[in-house]
């Protein structure tokens, strides 16, 4: 699978965004008006800035997901820097306090406790890039979706022209920037399927240089026998999943790229399969004639023990 994305730092329409609301306030909890609030994106180098209402509130809308930098500062108040991480399709809060000084001095906030939005209903768990790439996932990203209707930047995937067959052909792991898994009360832009909703959002490039090359594999050689195997080794398989991702800039701040490159291939035998046929003993106790011609026709198969077993095949991708 080749995945080629093209991205530039302003938000547009086909890209995947969130909201950020900062609520400033003094040390009495009253609201702050006119503080700037400015933030910047960790990866890609864009920056906004605004200042709060008549609340002490700040909002920016249609972020590109990522993690952001935040600095808020207002004369006669100590200016304080922390930072959000925008999740696709969802309002990230933060409540700051600025302290009073009569001398410039700055807060820098390194870790800041999860706050219970009460901008939306919707109920989302996020898993980011660095935690799907370290999960077992067993085919694929949509290991985590189970029967959930799907899509990939926000386009329906459910169907399997787009997933294949097996509902599993979706992005690289390596290609993915994030998963979320929204289960109720989400909001009308995901009203075209019921239950619960399965985003996957696909990464772009930064201004730094990543790359990476991985392979997996599975040999016979490392496995056990198959408990219904009756040959005394495990079947023969050969199971080679390689791959690369790679990203960076073209201008910085402006234009990046991204891709990624996956294939498997799979060679040997599959798992022991175990049929019920009838024991020599009953085959000679067919004494019709019909009967008889029947199974010499079939060329059936029989066993003392009334079993036999072998490997199944397994195709090659």
């Amino acid at each position: 699978m080749l995945l080629a994305l093209a991205s530039i730092a302003v938000p547009s329409l086909a890209q995947i965004t969130g909201d950020l609301v900062i609520r400033v306030s003094d040390p009495s909890s009253a609201a702050i008006v006119g503080a700037k609030v400015s933030i910047r994106s960790s990866t890609q180098g864009f920056s906004r800035d605004t200042v709060t209402d008549a609340a002490g509130t700040a909002r920016f809308s249609l972020l590109t997901i990522g993690d952001y930098s935040v600095r808020v500062e207002n004369t006669g108040f100590s200016s304080l820097v922390t930072t959000a991480l925008i999740n696709s399709g969802s309002t990230k809060e933060l409540n700051v306090t600025l302290e009073v000084s009569s001398t410039k001095t700055e807060v820098v906030i390194e870790e800041s406790a999860l706050t219970i939005s009460t901008a939306s209903a919707q109920m989302q768990t996020s898993v980011e890039s660095k935690a799907i790439t370290q999960l077992p996932l067993q085919g694929g990203p949509l290991a985590l979706a189970g029967t959930t209707p799907i899509t990939i930047d926000n386009a329906n995937a459910s169907d399997v022209s787009t997933t294949g067959g097996a509902g599993i052909g979706t992005v690289p792991i390596d290609g993915i920037k994030e998963v979320n898994v929204i289960s109720n009360n989400f909001s009308a832009e995901y009203g075209r399927n019921g239950s619960s909703q399965y985003q996957i959002l696909t990464k772009s490039g930064t201004n730094d240089f990543h790359g990476r090359l991985f392979e997996f594999f599975r040999n016979d050689k490392l496995n056990s026998r198959d408990y219904f195997d009756r040959t005394g080794k495990a079947p023969i398989l050969r199971d080679n999943q390689w791959g690369a991702a790679i990203g960076g800039r073209i201008v910085r701040d402006k234009l990046f790229y991204f891709g990624t490159y996956e294939q498997q291939k799979i060679r040997g035998a599959g798992g022991t399969r175990i049929a019920l046929v009838p024991t020599n003993a009953q085959v000679a106790g067919i004494t019709n004639p019909a009967a008889r011609a029947l199974w010499q026709a079939t060329q059936g198969v029989a066993s003392d023990s009334g079993t036999v077993s072998n490997a199944a095949p397994l195709g090659t991708n």
